[in-house]
Order: structure tokens, then C-alpha cells, then sequence
């Protein structure tokens, strides 16, 4: 019988914000699987297009109402619009892929 594939990391999303001065974006939620620095996040913009963003850090979350820690995924840009963009996008509440396979 073949080996079943291991299922692919994701994030289930809650939220997402920025720090222009640093030109930093992040993404909070629940990460399922594993996640490290220089892979890249799969951001569905339509069910046929993706933006990929490489992570630039993973770090674990506490809040005092919750007993699971959040996974907070840092992205950064060089590009002056990168913020723009990334916010423009509202993300929150929605499911990201993570993969080792992308394009800055």
C-alpha cells in the first residue's frame, strides 16, 4: 500500500495587520501542520489565482482568554505598495496553504 502524502500546513486565519515602519505584515490564527521561515504563504485571491509571500518568521501568540496559543506569521516587502496591497486585502477569517514552492 503507498504512504499517504502528509497533509499540507495551513493557517486558518483570524486576522492580519502591519507595521509600515518596518514594513512588516502579519497574519494570525491557528496554524495546523508546520510553518518555518522561507517558505511561503498561499493567499487565494480568486479560486484560480494565488499570491504567494515568503514567511519571514513564525512566533507563538498568548492571550490571557485563551488556553491555545495563536501562530503569528510575519511577511515583509520591499515594494512601497506591499503594505498597501497585503491590506487591502482584508485577510481574516479564511484558510492559508503553506508550502516550501512560491515566488517572492
Amino acid at each position: 500500500m503507498p504512504a499517504t502524502p502528509p497533509a499540507q500546513p495551513y493557517l486558518e486565519v483570524i486576522d492580519s495587520f502591519a507595521i509600515r515602519r518596518t514594513q512588516q505584515f502579519f497574519l494570525i490564527g491557528r496554524l495546523y501542520g508546520t510553518a518555518e521561515p522561507g517558505m511561503f504563504a498561499h493567499i487565494q485571491l480568486n479560486p484560480g489565482l494565488a499570491l504567494t509571500v515568503r514567511i519571514t518568521a513564525v512566533e507563538e501568540v498568548e492571550f490571557p482568554t485563551e488556553n491555545k496559543p495563536y501562530t503569528l506569521l510575519e511577511t515583509r516587502g520591499d515594494d512601497p505598495d506591499y503594505l498597501n496591497l497585503m491590506l487591502g486585502l482584508n485577510l481574516g477569517l479564511e484558510t492559508v496553504q503553506i508550502s516550501v514552492e512560491g515566488e517572492d
